[in-house]
């Protein structure tokens, strides 16, 4: 059994009834998605796909030749699509039970209780680095991480503790394999979309309440002050892709999403996106 597995399958299932709150949220994200596709042979992978309520399958469908969905919870998945009348849709490709990190199983047997070793986190941190990535069919033309990478990040948070020397190492390494897998499975010339929640309300109780077009700012002030998720400060999250994927060579195009809101569960997520398009021949 893996805790972190555990853990994830019962946040999927007291979430799994959010269909309706997350309708802002969803057209918001699909519309990202589809922006530039106008169907055809394009073929679309989301990562961490989960219950599937921040997306239209519908309308990915209407809009891709394929749409592989992936996650380490392979019963949410399927319930997910489901819920959305689509079972048995064959453009429809589910990958359950992946894991997006090369070291979900090893991180699951850590805990803060007997802490790892410096030697240890150097050496899952080198197995991350060169973990050639899950088998899925890629590369896509369009590749989307659905709020995944906070929850990679939570993993690593649980699996070190908050006070180990090294958890700021790890958590970067987390985040650094992420965005080089996003990129990895996006084909030359595709597109990608990185969706990741900033903070939530249990921190920042006006979220909210405030107008949608305070949010952004709301954003930036939290985010200046320090109120952010692990490694998920909207400025690290830019300079970690211009740095690590060298992205003023390798994204002829991206573009910084303006902040926006998502209502999942009893808690309000600060939501923000990152798109590009990777160099190569135009999708």
């Amino acid at each position: 059994m893996n805790r972190l597995t555990d853990r994830t399958r019962a946040n999927n299932a007291a979430t799994s009834d959010n269909w309706e709150r997350s309708a802002d949220h969803r057209r918001h994200v699909t519309a990202m998605i589809t922006r530039g596709f106008t169907g055809g042979a394009a073929r679309v992978c989301l990562l961490g796909a989960g219950n599937c309520n921040d997306v239209d399958l519908a309308a990915l469908v209407a809009t891709f030749a394929e749409v592989h969905l992936v996650d380490i919870d392979a019963g949410a998945m399927s319930a997910g699509v489901e819920r959305q009348g689509l079972g048995g849709e064959s453009k429809i490709v589910p990958h359950g039970g992946v894991d997006l990190t090369g070291v979900w199983d090893e991180l699951a047997a850590w805990s803060s209780d007997t802490p790892a070793t410096h030697e240890q986190v150097d050496a899952m941190i080198g197995r991350m680095r060169d973990w050639p990535g899950p088998d899925i069919g890629g590369p896509f033309d369009m590749v989307v991480s659905l709020s995944l990478l906070s929850q990679l990040i939570a993993a690593a948070v649980e699996a070190l503790g908050e006070r180990h020397p090294r958890l700021a190492d790890l958590v970067v390494a987390v985040r650094a394999r992420h965005l080089r897998l996003l990129f990895d499975l996006t084909r030359p010339g595709g597109y990608g979309l990185l969706v990741t929640d900033v903070f939530a309300s249990d921190t920042a109780p006006m979220l909210p309440q405030i107008d949608d077009k305070l949010v952004p700012a709301l954003v930036k002030h939290m985010s200046d002050h320090g109120n952010h998720f692990h490694g998920l400060q909207p400025a690290a999250i830019v300079r970690a892709i211009l740095t690590e994927l060298d992205a003023e060579h390798t994204m002829p195009h991206r573009q910084l999403v303006e902040p926006w809101r998502w209502t999942l569960g009893e808690r309000c997520y600060a939501m923000l996106g990152f798109k590009y398009q990777r160099a190569g021949e135009s999708a």
